[in-house]
């Protein structure tokens, strides 16, 4: 839209000094600046200890899936750092075993294999698949993984949480559906709701 002839006409008329940056430009620019800030991290990796990762993935509503890969480690203040280190398309099949070559690559490209202790996901059968490829994976490249890889697998304790909530709602499905039908008929009309509030005046439910 930026390279439209009104588009320009109407900045010109704003701005008299602008000047029309080509997307060409501004993509050779990002780009750039992404690989200026990529060797810049990759350097500070090199003086971090341990690294834990999470990863998940997202089908957008064209059923294109996309991986995150995010690196969370303690930098020297004692601060909690985290990065976003990967963010792809993945040709499906989606499989645990596709998804950890996928990481596997990952990691490599930032030289941070002997750093990994842990990686972080839901609790998807897939990622059970994921989880101990990854592990098989480095441990196959000679890495040795913190406590043999004891506290390699973690799970997310908020999508833990969710099913949690999940499974109490649907037990009371049938209540929360009635307790949504009283409140419409209450608010459906000034007079009901007028109604309902001098039943809960009489019986100082307030």
């Amino acid at each position: 839209m930026v390279e439209r002839s009104w588009f320009q006409f109407l900045l010109k008329l704003a701005f008299p000094n602008w000047i029309l940056i080509s997307r060409t430009t501004i993509k050779r620019d990002v780009t750039k600046l992404y690989e200026v800030k990529k060797k810049k991290l990759k350097e500070y990796f090199k003086g971090v200890h341990s690294i834990a990762l999470t990863t998940d993935m997202w089908t957008s509503n064209q059923q294109i899936g996309y991986i995150s890969i995010v690196a969370h480690f303690i930098d020297h203040d004692w601060t909690l750092q985290k990065h976003i280190i990967g963010f792809s398309q993945v040709e499906p099949p989606h499989t645990g075993k596709n998804l950890a070559n996928v990481i596997a690559k990952n990691i490599q490209e930032w030289e941070i294999k002997k750093k990994i202790i842990s990686i972080t996901v839901d609790n998807a059968s897939s990622n059970d698949v994921l989880v101990r490829t990854l592990k098989e994976i480095l441990e196959k490249s000679g890495v040795n993984l913190y406590q043999c890889g004891k506290f390699f697998h973690v799970r997310c304790c908020t999508h833990i949480l969710n099913l949690m909530v999940q499974e109490g709602l649907s037990a009371i499905r049938d209540e929360l559906g009635k307790i949504r039908e009283v409140v419409k008929y209450i608010k459906c009309s000034p007079s009901s709701l007028h109604n309902f509030h001098v039943i809960v005046d009489e019986f100082e439910i307030r």
